[in-house]
């Protein structure tokens, strides 16, 4: 069975973006460093070049985001608001405090999953769960076993 890694989208800045593809539907984004009014055009360019068509399910993972500013907060409220034109749904998953913070502020602390009230229905349950291959997959040392729902 194929090994669940996450795959680097490239671009010019320090942001590191990657993807994981739990399903055809569903998409697992990791954003890496700060997102910010220096990164959050390139951010914004990595994301369209990716989801040509959109995916039905995004989960953002920002536990490694560092910084999170207004240019940043617009650049994935586009997306969101993008997403739920289309009737599907966007999710940020593990936030850092400051970075919930500027959800909560900003009025869209909203879309944060609570990993606590997860279904095993849900198309991110495969990622947020707290069996070991899916801690694995958090930090992107998969196994050769995926997590319950990462079936592909």
């Amino acid at each position: 069975m194929e090994r669940f890694q996450f795959r680097e989208i490239p671009g010019p800045t320090d942001l590191r973006v990657s993807w994981l593809g739990v399903d055809r539907n569903t998409v697992v984004v990791r954003i890496q460093g700060p997102l910010d009014s220096n990164t959050a055009q390139d951010f914004e360019i990595r994301l369209k070049s990716l989801f040509e068509p959109m995916p039905e399910h995004l989960l953002m993972d920002l536990g490694r985001v560092d910084y999170l500013s207004s240019m940043g907060l617009t650049a994935i409220l586009k997306y969101a608001i993008q997403l739920k034109k289309a009737g599907f749904e966007l999710a940020v998953y593990d936030p850092p405090l400051s970075v919930r913070r500027v959800l909560e502020i900003s009025k869209w602390d909203q879309i944060i999953l609570d990993s606590k009230k997860v279904a095993s229905d849900s198309a991110f349950f495969g990622y947020v769960c707290d069996e070991e291959p899916a801690r694995q997959v958090r930090r992107n040392q998969a196994s050769s076993v995926p997590p319950r729902l990462f079936q592909v």
